[in-house]
């Protein structure tokens, strides 16, 4: 009986160390990998070497895919894992992932990020009307473009807020 008890004690605290490990200890590990990934990306973009700055691209490509598997609706994995693929020259696959992480948090700099990359692959209407939609949470954003770019940005983003705001007087009645 006491075999019996010793047994389905230690099953429990087994099962109770595996349901901890699953649960925050694997998230806590996940988010530590992310920013290691993340850091990657930005040594990455400011290395000298293109060797240098595809492998670091590529060894946060495949962390950010090893944790996506476990969790998939993380943004921020997809937004680490679309700059490691612009690094890295896949920027088809840049702006595949840049889409994702926007359809799952719609952030402006995920919208600049989706237009630089457009930018380079000689899409300039779609990044504009990334940029201009960015531009309207956050002004910020034009910043990062030449200035008759910016110009165009920051009257689209101003064009825009005027007829939201024209658009929300008419659903008041007034």
């Amino acid at each position: 009986m006491r075999l019996i008890r010793l047994i389905l004690a230690l099953a429990i605290a087994g099962a109770a160390v595996l349901t901890v490990y699953r649960g925050p200890v694997q998230r806590y590990r996940c988010n530590l990998d992310k920013r290691r990934a993340a850091t990657m990306v930005d040594h990455a973009f400011k290395a000298q070497s293109e060797y240098e700055r595809v492998e670091l691209g590529r060894r946060a490509i495949d962390i950010a895919n090893s944790w996506l598997q476990q969790y998939p609706a993380d943004y921020e994995l997809y937004v680490t894992r679309g700059g490691a693929e612009e690094i890295a020259g896949m920027k088809e696959r840049a702006l595949q992932s840049y889409q994702q992480a926007y359809a799952l948090n719609q952030r402006p700099e995920v919208l600049l990020y989706m237009a630089l990359v457009q930018f380079d692959q000689g899409q300039p209407e779609a990044a504009m009307a990334n940029l201009t939609k960015a531009a309207t949470f956050n002004m910020a954003v034009s910043r990062y473009v030449d200035p008759s770019t910016k110009q165009l940005i920051d009257d689209a983003a101003h064009a825009r807020e005027d007829r939201l705001t024209a658009a929300a007087r008419l659903k008041r009645g007034g």
